[in-house]
């Protein structure tokens, strides 16, 4: 893997597939070798969002990543010689494609000549209703299928983890590690919430970075989620509590674990994972957060945008268990929507341990079948290979 500074000198990573579709991330091809005989993938790893790697943004590249191509590449794409893969499956906010940047890459495409299905997308958007409906009314120049690179983890085990929990004579009834409260007001609530209802001893809680904001320029946004709430009682106990840290050492940068370790040694102490997604908001956001107690086997409360929930059903897991009422979800308004997956947890740690073990057996088939769900990261490869081979015939 090198990188491709082309485009204003911006940085586009893209590795050169052997073989046509074989993976092996030790094995490149150099373009002057590809003489017809030979197919490869071309991946380009695009940074930043698609309005930064189209060229819409200020201060951003002044080309779209394909017109930006070395020509070389470009004649290796018309010859179908090169299928050129683009990885947008890692943009953090805004993800989706519109119509406008569907108009960007078929220009670019129709400009330099590009065979129709030579280019495959893979945006972490889980939503292709705006790329089906352009496709139909102007032909399917590209494929796009979603994928991620966040459920890509070091280590995981084969058993769930929440078994050991369970066979331990005492273990927390859920964990909770949190970044940070700074622009999080659902966070601040949340944390507030288990003060409040005297959970910490209940629960493995982690905020790596308190700010109070309340003062700040937008103090109102973090009042909204406490009504009514008494300044004495969040002076009181979230000064004394937070920062607070059980997943990891802090240091004066503020560090944080590794995104792609699951905290086993916590998940092996606790019987529930609760997750505040950082975006709340529309368009919905799935990052490895959620992803860490799905693969270790773990139940979970999430805590994202409207349809968070409905977005991991129609990627094929179940979220319905433990008797969670999981019907806030469908509530647009993000106060309302925090305050009702909050009073779930309290719920839950409400009830007898021996009703909390028995709810979570009864769920061991849904948590292990998630376990088994081809991790999105892996889709990537699985879907390059397929569509190489379709477009290689």
């Amino acid at each position: 893997m090198y990188q491709d500074n082309s485009a204003n000198e911006a940085s586009m990573q893209h590795t050169v597939i052997t073989n046509g579709v074989n993976y092996d991330k030790h094995r490149t091809v150099h373009l002057e070798d590809l003489n017809g005989d030979l197919r490869a993938v071309y991946i380009l790893e695009a940074a930043h969002g698609p309005e930064w790697w189209l060229g819409f943004e200020d201060g951003g590249p002044d080309q779209d990543i394909i017109s930006a191509l070395d020509g070389g590449i470009k004649q290796k794409i018309r010859d179908k010689e090169i299928m050129l893969v683009i990885v947008a499956a890692d943009t953090k906010f805004d993800p989706t494609l519109t119509e406008d940047h569907l108009d960007v890459i078929y220009k670019a495409m129709a400009d330099y000549e590009l065979p129709a299905g030579s280019v495959l997308i893979f945006t972490e958007s889980n939503d292709l209703e705006i790329y089906n409906r352009y496709v139909k009314n102007n032909g399917r120049m590209i494929q796009m299928v979603t994928g991620s690179i966040r459920d890509n983890f070091k280590e995981v085990r084969e058993e769930p983890s929440v078994e050991k929990a369970m066979s331990l004579q005492f273990s927390r009834d859920f964990n909770s590690l949190n970044k940070s409260t700074m622009h999080n007001p659902h966070v601040a609530y949340h944390c507030y919430n288990i003060l409040k209802n005297n959970f910490l001893k209940r629960g493995l809680v982690s905020l790596n970075y308190f700010v109070d904001e309340r003062n700040g320029e937008n103090p109102s946004v973090i009042h909204a989620y406490f009504p009514p709430i008494k300044e004495q009682a969040w002076d009181e106990l979230m000064p004394k509590h937070f920062p607070r840290h059980v997943d990891f050492m802090p240091d004066e940068n503020h560090f944080k674990p590794d995104d792609f370790v699951i905290p086993y040694d916590v998940f092996d102490a606790s019987l529930l994972t609760v997750v505040n997604e950082t975006n709340i908001d529309d368009p919905v956001v799935i990052s490895e957060k959620v992803f860490k107690p799905i693969r270790a086997g773990h139940p979970f409360l999430y805590i994202g945008a409207a349809g968070a929930l409905a977005k991991l059903n129609q990627l094929g897991y179940t979220t319905d268990f433990l008797d969670i009422d999981t019907s806030y979800d469908d509530i647009e308004e993000n106060r309302e929507r925090v305050l009702a997956a909050n009073a779930e947890l309290v719920k839950w740690v409400y009830r007898p341990r021996a009703e909390k073990i028995e709810l979570i057996q009864a769920a061991m088939p849904e948590l292990k079948r998630n376990m088994q769900i081809q991790p999105m990261h892996d889709r990537l490869l699985t879907e390059t290979t397929k569509q190489a081979r379709k477009y290689f015939k």
